[in-house]
């Protein structure tokens, strides 16, 4: 069962409809809370599990190019290096070269009897962070895809200025009178991390997941940051299959925010980690 604070944190994310100003101070607290969990904590994990599942569905696409140019192969007597000439024997999307985040292509080497096919993030540090590469004598094989890393790290703290933005919005149009010692009190609350956490599973399946974002009512307080957060990330992008993206658990989460003690070290404006 959610504590009050967790019902508070539902709320806002569901059907919150008033001003800031009309803020009491927890309800402040709760939406101050759930930006700083979302870049502090969840928004990483969501990407990490996006990454791993797209470069895992990138092998099974390169499989399923690898096995239409078998048969291609059979009916032809040659490879081709025309995606769209494997119609016969691979799927629509597939085909277009752009699939689950990523982007195919297939190169022939003149002379060869032989094929190389590729997929690279379209987005490289958002929709993906592995090129995978299939050739016709061997399995798929993946490797980092060169500065992935680095951008994913720079996505993550542009959403961290975009949450600080948001954050101190919501403190200026506030009439409670809100103190730095209340908010990082809160942030360090050993219940925080849980009570946002479930109020962020709109659902009540147990994890959050880009369905849950996308429930948040357009009437909420956290709906512009949502949508700032999804266009950052470019979710959906290169027929990236994002219904079928996991989720992040609870379990997957540090149980807190930041060190109950002393609180003066809880960061009032979340940060991604290091």
């Amino acid at each position: 069962m959610q504590t009050m604070r967790g019902n508070r944190v539902g709320r806002v994310s569901k059907e919150s409809n008033r001003r800031t100003s009309g803020f009491t101070l927890i309800e402040l607290l709760v939406v101050i809370a759930i930006i700083a969990v979302l870049i502090g904590l969840l928004l990483p994990a969501v990407q990490r599990v996006r990454q791993a599942a797209n470069a895992n569905e990138c092998e099974q696409s390169l499989t399923l190019i690898g096995t239409a140019e078998g048969k291609y192969h059979n009916a032809n007597h040659h490879f081709t290096s025309s995606l769209t000439a494997l119609l016969p024997y691979l799927n629509q999307e597939l085909a277009s070269g752009q699939s689950g985040g990523y982007t195919f292509a297939v190169i022939v080497p003149a002379g060869v009897d032989g094929f190389q096919a590729t997929g690279t993030p379209g987005l490289p540090g958002k929709t993906g962070n592995m090129t995978c590469v299939l050739k016709q004598t061997g399995p798929v094989a993946c490797s980092p895809t060169p500065n992935a890393d680095t951008l994913t790290s720079m996505m993550l703290m542009r959403l961290a200025a975009r949450g600080a933005f948001e954050a101190g919005a919501q403190v200026l149009g506030s009439t409670s009178g809100i103190t730095a010692q209340e908010i990082r009190s809160y942030l360090a609350s050993p219940s925080t991390v849980s009570n946002v956490f479930n109020g962020l599973d709109l659902d009540h399946d147990g994890q959050v997941d880009w369905g849950d974002f996308n429930a948040v009512s357009s009437a909420s307080p956290l709906f512009p940051f949502i949508e700032q957060i999804k266009a950052e990330m470019a979710i959906g992008a290169f027929n990236e299959h994002v219904t079928s993206l996991p989720g992040v658990k609870l379990t997957d989460l540090p149980q807190n925010l930041c060190s109950p003690e002393p609180a003066v070290t809880c960061d009032i404006f979340g940060e991604p980690p290091q």
